[in-house]
């Protein structure tokens, strides 16, 4: 049967949709693909200038810590929904207390472990062309698994114009490594009540494997000020 396309949430597809011979192999290709990004983060992390590491901390850094990839976090075939008349600037709180302009660009409905909820995707700074969202969420982990602030997705469309949320994507930002950064916080809009057990957590948490995933090396967006 053809999906419900004039339902959001119906054009959400997972992983254990598909039989049980190709999740197994789809999900060891993944987990390899995300291993991979983790080393290529590390490597960043430890020898890059723009590492948000001091020299000192580089020295003693063996690896971020992440929770085991799973697909189960990885939502395709999104739409991103209108935000009605919110497209005016509003002022984010940061990590500094210095607030900054940001943006609504849409919304997420999204299902994670049965529950229903929504992401705010942003732009915050000056209006430009660049087609990423800046997706900054709490969860039930924050401030014990996870960074207390919460975490950071950056997102882009897919060629057919749908959007992908892959939580084990999602990162901490650079304050999370030293107070000279600013980072801007998740609006309580985008505090979920759920736990999203995946990406990138606190080292010596419970119920996670150590390894080290993120973005690909390189400089990093906001690598003088921790974000967007």
């Amino acid at each position: 049967m053809d999906p419900d396309t004039s339902n959001p949430r119906s054009a959400t597809t997972r992983s254990d949709d598909a039989p049980a011979n190709d999740r197994t192999r789809d999900a060891a290709a993944y987990a390899r693909h995300q291993l991979a990004r983790r080393r290529a983060k590390d490597a960043f992390f430890a020898g890059s200038a723009y590492s948000p590491l001091a020299p000192e901390q580089r020295r003693s850094f063996v690896g971020l810590a992440y929770y085991p990839p799973d697909l189960a976090y990885r939502l395709t075939g999104l739409r991103l929904e209108p935000v009605g008349d919110d497209h005016r600037p509003f002022e984010i709180e940061t990590s500094d207390g210095q607030a900054r302009t940001a943006y609504r660009l849409g919304r997420f409905l999204i299902t994670v472990d049965g529950r229903d909820v929504e992401l705010t995707a942003y732009r915050v700074g000056a209006a430009s062309p660049d087609t990423t969202l800046f997706v900054p969420f709490r969860d039930l982990t924050s401030g014990h698994e996870t960074y207390a602030a919460g975490r950071y997705l950056d997102l882009e469309p897919d060629r057919d114009g749908s959007w992908v949320i892959d939580f084990n994507d999602a990162y901490h930002p650079y304050c999370a490594y030293s107070d000279s950064f600013s980072c801007p916080l998740p609006p309580a809009e985008n505090h979920l009540p759920v736990e999203i057990r995946a990406g990138e957590r606190l080292a010596g948490t419970a119920g996670a494997a150590q390894a080290a995933d993120h973005r690909p090396a390189g400089p990093q967006p906001g690598d003088r000020d921790g974000g967007p």
